[in-house]
């Protein structure tokens, strides 16, 4: 689906900030926990996938690796299996987390044999059957005709550095915190695979065996680097991502087994904030239900390893910040869960309480949004207006709430960038960041709109302003 392109953006990130956990040899699960690893068969995804044109594995922020990339695959850019790959993303929505998980039900190359035969369901439902064997066809000739393991071959030192520079990442991982809070084991090994060319993307995907095992992967991305270009990670900035990728792995599977009782009210919730959620990949209910789980999860963790610095309370307001307006509520709920291991005894058996809340939350549905940042006025003119003088050179939004005031995130609306009236220069925050003050440079006769992109325009408590579009049309003279 073609997405409006972004004029003004500034993004906010906030960086939760753990301590190291030194575990004992009697809490450390090793045999669930190999040490990290670059994979070449994910490595090998994401190649195809950025020669595809997926924007989520078009990221550069490895640049040499990015270069390498492009100096030895360029050349095949039109090769089968790209195409298809293409054809997959238009009419199957093969992207982020779909493309990493077909990697792990392969062998590693040279062979890219499925582990397993593949299902509707395996290695995801995005794939289907049919298509998922087709494209593993083109991949193994594609290996060979790109000369794939010439690149690898080159690559290997680059590979292994990385590999050892991530440890003290998965070293300071409480991995024994999983089976403590879930309640349940893990159903086989918890995998933390490098990916170089993934940018700032994680993706958190399961290898499924025919006796019902499970393998976790926690597919990592790389987007801090050293004074020469080379990868470095730290639990500061590195971990919190690490334990919200395998958390995916308890969660999932716990929201989907209970989905005809989450749906109602997941669509209610999920209609005013489809376009905050569809902008970070969580096109329904269900994708935004499994994150927010997933991230209060992370939280409660951060909780129990916080040694007093109470950085779980700067999360809540980041998440809040993304759209999950809720996660104050869910993490206070989740904390009746751990304080009642003896009536629940794991998450799965207190779904039937995550599952009251949310009908809670939708029938309290204008509560919860109240909360958000709203607009309260815009001058001098109306939205939706068809009589707005083309002389006007700009106009002003006053908000609800004081928001942060350290950037702007305005995208072009359907109509396109001819459409789009604002002049950068001047635009600011007023009225002790209260409103927008935004210039504009009009012709007659003509319609315009721009979007407000609501997480970017987030109150001082973190709570943003729902996307909002503004549309008028200027008078013939």
């Amino acid at each position: 689906m073609k997405k409006s392109a972004a004029f003004i953006s500034c993004l906010f990130i906030t960086i939760s900030v753990f301590c190291q956990v030194n575990i004992t040899p009697d809490q450390n699960l090793s045999s669930h926990f190999p040490l990290p690893k670059v994979d070449r068969r994910t490595e090998l995804l994401s190649i195809v996938f950025r020669l595809a044109g997926n924007p989520e594995y078009n990221q550069d922020n490895f640049k040499s690796y990015v270069k390498d990339i492009h100096d030895h695959f360029d050349s095949y850019k039109n090769h089968e299996v790209v195409s298809f790959a293409r054809e997959l993303y238009q009419k199957n929505g093969i992207s982020f987390d779909a493309v990493m998980a077909i990697a792990i039900y392969l062998s590693q190359p040279p062979a890219l044999k499925p582990i397993r035969s593949f299902t509707e369901e395996i290695p995801a439902p995005r794939w289907g059957k049919a298509d998922a064997e087709k494209f593993v066809d083109l991949l193994q000739q594609f290996y060979i005709d790109a000369k794939c393991e010439e690149f690898f071959s080159r690559q290997e030192e680059l590979y292994k550095m990385a590999q050892e520079r991530f440890k003290i990442v998965s070293d300071a991982l409480d991995i024994s915190w999983f089976k403590e809070y879930y309640g349940t084991e893990p159903k086989g090994s918890l995998n933390v695979l490098v990916g170089l060319g993934n940018g700032g993307c994680n993706y958190g995907v399961k290898n499924i065996h025919p006796d019902g095992a499970e393998d976790p992967y926690a597919v990592m991305g790389s987007w801090s680097f050293d004074q020469e270009g080379k990868p470095v990670f730290s639990p500061a900035g590195y971990l919190p991502t690490l334990i919200h990728e395998f958390n995916h792995s308890f969660v999932n599977q716990l929201v989907e087994a209970n989905e005809k009782l989450f749906e109602k009210s997941g669509q209610v919730i999920f209609e005013p904030l489809a376009s905050v959620m569809s902008r970070q990949a969580y096109s329904s209910w269900k994708y935004m239900e499994q994150e927010a789980l997933v991230r209060a999860s992370v939280i409660m963790y951060m909780k129990k390893h916080d040694n007093g610095k109470r950085a779980w309370e700067k999360e809540i307001t980041s998440q809040i910040s993304n759209g999950f307006i809720w996660i104050d509520e869910l993490v206070d709920l989740l904390g009746t869960f751990e304080n009642s291991r003896d009536k629940y005894p794991t998450l799965e058996s207190f779904m039937p309480r995550i599952i009251s809340f949310y009908d809670d939350l939708a029938k309290n549905k204008k509560a919860l949004f109240k909360k958000c940042v709203q607009i309260k006025k815009i001058t001098p003119f109306k939205n939706n207006s068809t009589n707005v003088s083309p002389s006007l050179t700009g106009m002003k939004i006053t908000f609800s709430k004081a928001l942060v005031g350290k950037g702007f995130s305005i995208w072009y609306g359907e109509k396109g960038e001819e459409h789009f009236p604002i002049v950068s220069d001047g635009l600011k925050y007023a009225d002790n960041n209260t409103s927008l003050i935004i210039p504009l440079k009009l012709k007659p006769d003509t319609e315009y709109e721009f979007v407000l992109v609501g997480q970017h325009f987030r109150a001082t408590d973190g709570y943003p302003l729902l996307d909002v579009q503004v549309s008028f049309k200027t008078k013939a003279k």
